[in-house]
């Protein structure tokens, strides 16, 4: 993650083939609908990378969908 504007910011490979994607997708989790609190900003404070790093997430990232529902996915160390 790297700030931009404050806002914790994750830079992605625009020349991933399909195979890299595919082998991407088996090592994710998906949280549906996630409280509140749980958040960008709350899960980058310096009080959870710790956590993050101990359950060997390598990045995740929020996704708002125009009906207000939320997901995070977070991707793990392959």
């Amino acid at each position: 993650m790297a700030p931009l504007a404050d806002i914790p910011t994750r830079w992605f490979l625009a020349t991933w083939n399909l195979a890299e994607q595919k082998e991407r997708e088996r090592f994710q989790a998906v949280i549906y609908d996630p409280p509140e609190s749980m958040n960008t900003a709350s899960l980058t404070a310096p009080q959870h990378l710790t956590f993050l790093s101990e359950l060997n997430i390598k990045m995740f990232k929020e996704i708002k969908f125009s009906d207000g529902s939320r997901k995070i996915v977070r991707y793990f160390e392959t």
